[in-house]
């Protein structure tokens, strides 16, 4: 059985969060003034209007007015200010063949 799927299995048996195996990022959005962004990669770009970070497989976007870096860390990144939108966009794997 692929690790994987064992995983899986196991969370279901002892009814864990499905978030905690899926090794994607855990995004927490409190009201629209504070977002924590969870096993994050690499900050891309930051501004006051906009911030753009790596996550897993892809990319995490905010954008609003007077955004700072309120926390940082190895596994977190905390984000306050006026939030106004929040975009994921999951990177596609070609493969040629």
């Amino acid at each position: 059985m692929p690790f994987k799927q064992w995983q899986r299995r196991i969370g279901e048996t002892l009814d864990l969060p499905e978030d905690l195996f899926s090794g994607g990022p855990r995004i927490t959005l409190v009201g629209f003034a504070v977002i924590m962004i969870e096993d994050f990669r690499r900050i891309i770009s930051f501004s006051d209007e906009r911030v753009i970070v790596t996550v897993g497989s892809g990319h995490v976007e905010l954008w609003g007015k007077g955004l700072v870096l309120a926390e940082l860390s190895p596994q977190e990144i905390e984000i306050k200010g006026e939030i106004h939108g929040l975009k994921l966009r999951e990177e596609e794997t070609c493969t040629k063949g």
